[in-house]
C-alpha cells in the first residue's frame, strides 16, 4: 500500500503541490475571516444597532419639545439675516473674500425680490470670478460658510486656456436680508 502511494506522489507531484497550496490558502482565508472580519463585523453591527436605537429615541421626542426646539433653531437662523441697510457691507464682504482668495471679480449685478409672508428680501446676485482653480474653490468654500444667509443657486466653472491654470466661475447666489430699518 505504501509503495503505491509513493508511486502516486512521484507521478502526480505537481498536482499534489497545487492541492496543498490551495489547502493552505483556504486555511489562511478561514483564519482571516474568523480572527479579523467576524469580530469587526460584529462590532459594526452593534454600533449600527446603537445608532438606530438613538435615532428611534430622538424620533419619539415630545411634540411640544420638538416645536420649541424648532422655534429656537428658527431664531438662530433669523439672527444670521442682517437688515436691508447692511446690504452694501455684505456685498463688500463678498468682494473682500474674493480678493483674499486671490481671485478677481468681474461685474456684479443684483435684483431685489420680496419673499412673500416672511418680511424678507432676496437679493439675487450674478457675478464672475477669475483666478486659479484653488483660489476659485477657496472663494466658493468661504461663501458657503459666510456669516450671512447666502445660498449658492448656480455655478459654472470654465477654463478658456488649457495651458494655464486660470478658470472662470460664473456664480448665481441669493443673499437674504430682513426688511426694516
Amino acid at each position: 500500500m505504501i509503495p503505491i502511494l509513493l508511486e502516486i506522489v512521484r507521478q502526480k507531484k505537481k498536482a499534489l503541490l497545487l492541492v496543498a497550496a490551495l489547502l493552505i490558502c483556504n486555511i489562511g482565508v478561514f483564519v482571516g475571516i474568523n480572527n479579523y472580519l467576524t469580530p469587526t463585523s460584529t462590532s459594526l453591527q452593534l454600533k449600527w444597532s446603537e445608532l438606530r436605537r438613538k435615532v428611534a429615541e430622538t424620533g419619539s421626542m415630545d411634540i411640544n419639545a420638538m416645536y420649541k426646539q424648532g422655534q429656537i433653531d428658527l431664531g438662530k437662523v433669523a439672527e444670521r439675516i442682517p437688515v436691508k441697510r447692511h446690504f452694501p457691507r455684505v456685498l463688500g464682504d463678498i468682494l473682500d473674500t474674493a480678493a483674499s482668495n486671490n481671485v478677481s471679480s468681474g461685474n456684479i449685478s443684483y435684483k431685489q425680490e420680496v419673499v412673500k409672508d416672511q418680511k424678507l428680501l432676496a437679493y439675487v446676485l450674478t457675478m464672475n470670478v477669475n483666478g486659479s482653480y484653488a483660489g476659485v474653490k477657496s472663494f466658493l468654500a468661504d461663501m458657503l460658510v459666510a456669516e450671512e444667509l447666502i445660498v449658492i443657486d448656480n455655478l459654472i466653472i470654465s477654463q478658456t486656456d488649457a495651458m494655464t491654470e486660470n478658470v472662470t466661475m460664473g456664480l448665481n447666489m441669493t443673499v437674504y436680508m430682513r426688511e426694516g430699518a
